[in-house]
């Protein structure tokens, strides 16, 4: 609201849907009226009252054309009136219309909340959003069956709508409302989910009007309601999925040994996945012994491993994959299955593992956890799942060794194959001693870093300026290093056969120095 004289003054302070208020001071000349009005209505205002009086009598026949022709509601005030009666009286009723609109909006919110602790909890809280928003209501489950408030929503509606979520599904899973009009419909769009998942997508049809802000309200709070509502219940068919499935650890533990009894635990999930491929993944959070000297470790634990147990599940069914798994200490273990194999496999559990991590430095930032997550190799038949399980436990003892997180897989670990499996120390200890023992002891002696350079020179390929880069070293230190390299280890150290000793040495040396 404002009340202006001037029409240069409309394109600086106008933003739009302002009420007008003007005496007609300064608009005087040809055409001065007819100019303000157009520039009203160029910037958007929503109406312009004027004041009979002295510097304005009656609106020109041209002013009530431009007017009609634009839908612009041009009001007279017959007599001298104060405006700031008028703006205080308008004030009024907005402040009360508002007050009124935040009383509703607790009763509904209340409502809702309320419903959702209840057996039918997403079906109340979409009567309670018809009801309050006297809008058709459908919601659509990304797994599930629409469910339309009331029932009788048109077929052919139901179609497009579907039809557009399904063109727009990126702009549909935002955090914000979409709108769009079909025919006399208006309708506003809202994500349902949590978690980084969207788990359906609330519609709602407006005819012959636009939504309000109260409708956007409660909008989103209903979107809430049914979020919190979907999230218990998946939560409670987790901790129920938690018993069903304690045969995964009797299974990669090698406690089954009758390839045809898994069919009989899976049910018809087993028939489906006949033909699959499968790994074991071992996810790992190195660091969950801190808090077990907490006084709530105990519920927490349990509460945050449900909690990640049901965003673990979903990050692999969101790749196509179908997982089992169970939680055991500081370890979920998952058997996971391929139907489709072949298709992009790797790249498609590196983005679920990726998910899974960032999920947890995003929702569990207050937890002192270091995650991991290692597969092992792919097999077919159940009984092999005890090896794939044993290869995924030194993925992680690998992923310790060179501090990476997530998406490592057994085919990716190479040396660390061999060095793995040698299961006496003392032998690798040996090796390291035989071909890597004088820089060892000169480092000790000397307080060098030899043993650093030559591993960052074999890393970068023999390049000195990467080394030096690597190391944060000028290269004439790096030049002194690699010369007293060369007078220990001799000569041909750089040769292929002597190059690949000392590689396997500088691998087993950090073996077993992360052992000790």
């Amino acid at each position: 609201m404002g009340a202006y004289s001037g029409i240069s003054e409309v394109e600086t302070v106008l933003h739009g849907e302002e009420m007008i208020l003007s005496t007609g001071v300064g608009l005087t000349g040809a055409r001065s009226v007819e100019t303000y009005l157009e520039k009203l209505i160029e910037h958007g205002a929503s109406c312009l009252c004027m004041e009979r009086g002295s510097y304005f009598h009656e609106p020109t026949e041209e002013m009530k054309s431009i007017a009609d022709r634009h839908d612009f509601p041009l009001i007279l005030f017959p007599e001298d009136v104060r405006f700031i009666d008028i703006t205080q009286y308008l004030h009024s009723i907005i402040l009360n219309r508002r007050h009124r609109m935040l009383e509703e909006f607790e009763v509904v919110s209340r409502n809702l909340h309320d419903s959702i602790l209840t057996s039918q909890g997403s079906t109340n809280a979409l009567h309670i959003l018809h009801r309050s928003t006297k809008a058709d209501v459908l919601f659509f489950p990304v797994h599930g069956k629409p469910h339309f408030v009331p029932s009788s929503a048109s077929l052919n509606q139901r179609e497009r709508i579907a039809d557009f979520l399904k063109a727009n599904q990126t702009a549909a899973s935002g955090q914000s409302p979409v709108q769009w009009k079909d025919g006399i419909h208006h309708l506003v769009c809202q994500a349902v989910g949590a978690m980084g998942q969207i788990w359906g997508y609330i519609v709602l049809s407006f005819p012959n009007r636009e939504p309000g802000e109260f409708d956007l309200l409660i909008l989103d709070r209903a979107a809430l309601s049914l979020s919190q509502d979907l999230l218990r219940k998946r939560y409670m068919d987790e901790k129920k999925r938690h018993t069903d499935q304690l045969w995964v650890d009797d299974l990669i533990q090698g406690r089954i040994r009758n390839e045809e009894q898994i069919p009989l635990l899976l049910g018809k999930r087993g028939r489906d996945s006949a033909s699959a491929e499968y790994k074991v993944c071992v996810i790992e959070f190195s660091n969950a012994g801190v808090w077990e000297e907490s006084e709530i470790y105990e519920e927490d634990l349990t509460s945050y491993g449900l909690h990640y147990s049901l965003y673990v599940r979903s990050s692999f069914e969101s790749q196509g994959f179908q997982p089992y798994l169970t939680a055991k200490g500081s370890r979920i273990m998952v058997i996971v299955a391929d139907i489709h194999p072949g298709h992009h496999q790797k790249n498609r559990f590196n983005r679920a593992a990726d998910a899974i991590v960032s999920f947890r430095e995003a929702n569990m930032p207050g937890l002192d956890w270091n995650i991991r997550i290692g597969f092992g190799r792919s097999f077919q038949k159940w009984t092999d799942a005890p090896s794939s399980y044993k290869d995924a436990l030194q993925v992680l003892e690998v992923m310790a060794l060179v501090n990476k997180k997530s998406g490592y897989h057994f085919e990716d670990i190479g040396i660390y194959r061999i060095l793995l499996n040698v299961e006496d120390d003392s032998v690798l200890q040996a090796y390291v001693d035989d071909y890597l023992g004088p820089l060892i002891e000169y480092d000790r002696v000397k307080g060098g870093d030899l043993l650093l350079t030559l591993k960052a020179y074999l890393e970068n390929n023999q390049s000195k300026q990467a080394t030096s880069r690597d190391l944060f070293t000028v290269r004439q230190t790096i030049y002194h290093r690699l010369g007293k390299i060369k007078e220990l280890l001799g000569e041909d150290y750089m040769q292929p056969k002597r190059r690949l000793t000392i590689e396997a040495a500088l691998y087993a040396y950090q073996l077993l120095n992360s052992r000790s």
